[in-house]
C-alpha cells in the first residue's frame, strides 16, 4: 500500500531547495514531487520474521504439547519477546544471527487494521 510522503528530503548537506535523495526541486520549502525511485517514496508490506531461541519446557512434553502450548493455548507471545529482549539487554547480543525475514505480500488497509499498524516509526 502506498504511504503518504511526509518528508521533503531537504538535508543540511544537500543542494539547497532540492530533495537530498532524488534532487527534485522544493517550492517554498515544500516538495512538489519525488522521483519514483526516491527512498522517501514508501509502501507498506507484510513481513514474517522467524526467530531461533532457546526456552525451557517440562521434560515430559511431546513436540505436539510444545506446539500447542506456544501456538494454541493461553500462553502470550509477549512473554517470548520479553525473554528475547532480556537476553539482548543482559548479554548485549545481536539478533541478526538468529533471525530471518520473509516477504509475504504488499500490505492492504485490512492488514494495517488487523496487525494494528500505527504507521512509520520516527
Amino acid at each position: 500500500m502506498d504511504l503518504p510522503i511526509t518528508d521533503t528530503g531537504s538535508r543540511p548537506g544537500g543542494w539547497k531547495g532540492r530533495c537530498f535523495y532524488c534532487h527534485e526541486p522544493l517550492v517554498n520549502d515544500k516538495m512538489t514531487d519525488h522521483k519514483a525511485d526516491c527512498v522517501l517514496v514508501r509502501r507498506s508490506i507484510v513481513l514474517r520474521m522467524h526467530i531461533d531461541y532457546i526456552v525451557e519446557v517440562p521434560k515430559a512434553w511431546t513436540e505436539e504439547e510444545i506446539r500447542f502450548f506456544y501456538n494454541d493455548s493461553s500462553h502470550c507471545a509477549d512473554n517470548e519477546f520479553n525473554q528475547i529482549a532480556g537476553e539482548i539487554d543482559d548479554e548485549g547480543i545481536c539478533l541478526c544471527h538468529r533471525t530471518s525475514n520473509e516477504y509475504i505480500r504488499e500490505a492492504t488497509e485490512a492488514d494495517h487494521e488487523d496487525l494494528n499498524w500505527k504507521g512509520p516509526r520516527e
